[in-house]
């Protein structure tokens, strides 16, 4: 009786701020992290879902509110509040060519986008990446967080898209992200391929992104 009132508590303290707190990194005062779904999974669903542009709003009273720690989305939300199941968009899927993109490695041929992760950027170091080589800052690459990464992905090319702006980028996976905080969604950006989709100051932002090959 005790977790449940404890839990009801945070909850209706987090649902009546959420449009202030969730944005936040850290979780905000009055989260019970032992009977609450991890904070940092919640953060990231609720940008990857748009959910601050969605207030008073069918979609945000059913998919952008917190869980408890034993529900997951499969059992405790609709199809359409996991960001998973969120596909390209039109607009969002094409990208430009120097010629004309077979049908393997269009970006729309490449199946639904990864969304839920963030972005963060890092200094190359002239030291050689997980994949073995090195590259220099300006390099467009990026490395893929540890529980997705494998040497199968080295070399592979990857569309990445900063969900705040829409700004696009195309870099190669040369690395793994051992501090994308625990989210296999996330990626670790080379300053070259930050720089085109956000400005460094941000320090992280969220993205959907796809294999493109």
């Amino acid at each position: 009786m005790v977790c449940i009132t404890a839990f009801a508590s945070a909850l209706a303290l987090v649902a009546s701020v959420s449009g202030y707190v969730v944005p936040r990194q850290n979780p905000p005062s009055g989260w019970v992290t032992p009977i609450m779904e991890n904070y940092a999974d919640y953060h990231a669903r609720y940008m990857a879902l748009d959910c601050q542009n969605k207030h008073n709003t069918d979609f945000f009273t059913a998919c952008c509110h917190p869980m408890k720690a034993n529900e997951t989305l499969a059992t405790a939300r609709a199809p359409e509040c996991n960001p998973a199941n969120l596909l390209a968009s039109p607009s969002t899927t094409t990208h430009k060519t120097s010629s004309p993109a077979s049908p393997t490695s269009t970006a729309s041929s490449s199946g639904a986008f990864i969304a839920g992760g963030e972005a963060t950027f890092f200094d190359q170091g002239g030291a050689a990446g997980s994949c073995g080589n090195v590259n220099p800052d300006s390099a467009k690459i990026v490395a893929v967080q540890e529980l997705r990464m494998s040497s199968s992905l080295c070399g592979k090319k990857v569309l990445i898209i900063n969900t705040d702006n829409n700004k696009q980028v195309e870099a190669t996976v040369a690395d793994t992200c051992p501090t994308c905080q625990g989210n296999k969604n996330s990626l670790d950006l080379s300053h070259g391929a930050f720089d085109a989709i956000a400005d460094e100051a941000l320090g992280v932002v969220p993205i959907k992104w796809m294999f493109l090959d």
